[in-house]
């Protein structure tokens, strides 16, 4: 029987890593630039947007949290019942 797969929470990956210090290397004023020029993305797509396609962005979007949470729900009580089932 193959092992249970290992938690990825402690691990980071090279992405993530990347990420982290390519954040950590630039200026201030940099990072306040790059703010400003998702904020100004972030509103020419809002404003491209017809309501009923930012609802149902909305609606999407909630369907799939609530999907992540239920599964990871789901993955912590099995991890509990194989913690009561060892003991």
């Amino acid at each position: 029987m193959p092992r249970a797969r290992r938690s990825n929470l402690s691990r980071q990956s090279r992405n993530a890593r990347r990420i982290r210090n390519t954040a950590n290397e630039s200026t201030e004023e940099e990072q306040e630039i790059a703010r400003e020029q998702r904020r100004d993305n972030m509103a020419r797509l809002r404003a491209s947007q017809s309501r009923g396609q930012s609802e149902a962005a909305r609606v999407t979007a909630r369907l799939a949290m609530r999907n992540r949470r239920a599964n990871n729900r789901g993955q912590q009580m099995r991890e509990e019942n194989k913690i009561f089932i060892k003991c």
